[in-house]
């Protein structure tokens, strides 16, 4: 019995789950890793019909634009509008701060190693290029210490500047690493991607306006864009049966409470806890009937 009421619990909330919808995007060449990344991205992260619809209309016109535009010219474009939305982007607060130190970084490090498997190739290439940048400066212990040097030491004061500054991009991946889980932190990384193949699309558009009449064409497109399927029909409760539509309702609530307990539950024992809490309150009064196993 305790089995069937997991696999109702599980089946509920796969219903609540998103769609891959973006697995057939790709790339027609690899003209940027940076733009490899995002799609591959996209392409395995499950996503909102609403945000795909955009994505496949963003890469649609990228397609179009492109086609008179060299390489040299096309790559400079897409990179710069890949890190200007990773530098600068709707998701993330520019103006929250955080005291970066190296026991932040140790704990997003474990983090990392604990849940690898969850996050996505891009969510570990941020990741990675934070380690990167930051990685000068842990030596030492400066990254501890650099609001509190010397004034008189020049070179000290020179570095502690240079950290400050790319903190100022760097500190809000670092809150989101710290507070988002794996699976919140992927999600954001989709809308995120999305809305810099939005922003490369109207560049392009501006590219294709004003490059020469008589440019000869140098590609078919970017971008293989897949076709999404039509969305699922809603399916409509009879007419009349008030009490039915009101219980639909509150089992699809129950739900999507359940999914949130787990999802706030950080490690395997904790979510094994939880799914037993649950189960306990699915489970039939002891006074009631039920099939034995």
């Amino acid at each position: 019995m305790k089995n069937l009421i997991i696999f109702t619990f599980l089946y509920s909330i796969s219903l609540l789950a998103q769609d891959n919808l973006l697995q057939g995007l790709s790339l027609t060449e690899d003209i940027s890793e940076e733009l490899k990344i995002i799609v591959t991205h996209l392409n395995e992260s499950p996503i909102e019909r609403e945000l795909a619809e955009e994505a496949i209309a963003a890469a649609t016109l990228i397609n179009s634009d492109v086609k008179k535009l060299d390489k040299v010219n096309l790559l400079f474009l897409i990179k710069s509008e890949i890190y200007k939305g990773l530098l600068n982007n709707q998701y993330m607060s520019y103006s929250d701060s955080v005291q970066i130190s190296s026991v932040i970084l140790k704990s997003i490090r474990e983090k990392f190693k604990k849940y690898d498997l969850n996050y996505s190739p891009m969510a570990k290439w941020i990741f990675q290029s934070i380690e990167k940048d930051l990685g000068p400066y842990e030596k030492d212990g400066f990254i501890d210490r650099y609001q509190t040097v010397n004034r008189s030491n020049i070179k000290e004061r020179a570095k502690a500047l240079e950290l400050s500054k790319s903190l100022k991009y760097i500190s809000p991946w670092i809150i989101a690493l710290e507070s988002k889980t794996p699976d919140q932190f992927n999600e954001m990384l989709a809308k995120i991607s999305v809305d810099i193949l939005k922003q490369i699309s109207r560049k392009t558009y501006f590219f294709h306006e004003f490059s020469s009449q008589f440019a000869t064409e140098l590609r078919e497109g970017l971008f293989v864009i897949p076709s999404l399927a039509p969305s699922k029909p809603e399916v409509k409760l009879p007419t009349g049966d008030a009490s039915l539509e009101e219980r639909s309702k509150e089992q699809k609530e129950k739900a999507e409470k359940n999914l949130e307990t787990l999802e706030n539950t950080q490690d395997l024992e904790g979510s094994s806890k939880a799914i037993d809490q649950l189960i306990e309150k699915e489970a039939p009064p002891k006074d009631q009937w039920t099939p034995k196993e």
